[in-house]
């Protein structure tokens, strides 16, 4: 099965909403009030009102996946400088894992990082993501610094130098 990414609708996006509360729901069992506030903020609609939803379609054009990409100068958490663009949210449910989906989201999102010029793209996860951390530092994200806990789950600030990919 063929995955194509692409905006995600305005009709998508309870979808995307679904499948970030799928995609976290393993860490519900050591970290429950993080998920329920997660789940709370509805957070794809949050990344859709200020940014773009970005979603992965299957061979029927359904979303599967979802990720969310903040541009430079738009709302955002005060620990992002201005001038990065933000990768937020990267969804892939279970049952979707394994296929490299998650690289192609984070590779849609590094292309828009590019279309805007950006020279860094920043996003922030938990060392108890492990799996997620892992991707992000084999695609050249580096560690910046722990953020402060939230809900009881730390997060650690990375960033991508995206100089690099520019001159391809």
């Amino acid at each position: 099965m063929g995955y194509r990414i692409r905006p995600a609708r305005d009709e998508e996006l309870e979808a995307a909403e679904r499948m970030a509360a799928e995609a976290f729901a393993g860490y519900a069992a050591s970290h429950r009030e993080w998920v329920e506030a997660l789940v709370a903020t509805r957070p794809m609609h949050e990344i859709a009102a200020g940014g773009e939803v970005l979603v992965a379609v299957d061979d029927a054009n359904r979303a599967v996946a979802a990720v969310g990409y903040v541009g430079p100068g738009k709302p955002r958490r005060d620990f992002f400088p201005a001038d990065w663009a933000i990768l937020r949210m990267l969804s892939v449910p279970p049952c979707h894992r394994g296929h490299g989906i998650a690289r192609q989201l984070v590779d849609a999102v590094i292309a828009r990082a590019l279309r805007d010029r950006v020279t860094t793209l920043g996003l922030y996860s938990s060392p108890v993501m492990a799996v997620a951390v892992g991707l992000y530092q084999r695609m050249g994200f580096v560690h910046q610094r722990a953020l402060p806990v939230e809900h009881g789950l730390p997060d650690d600030l990375y960033a991508l130098d995206l100089s690099a990919h520019a001159m391809r």
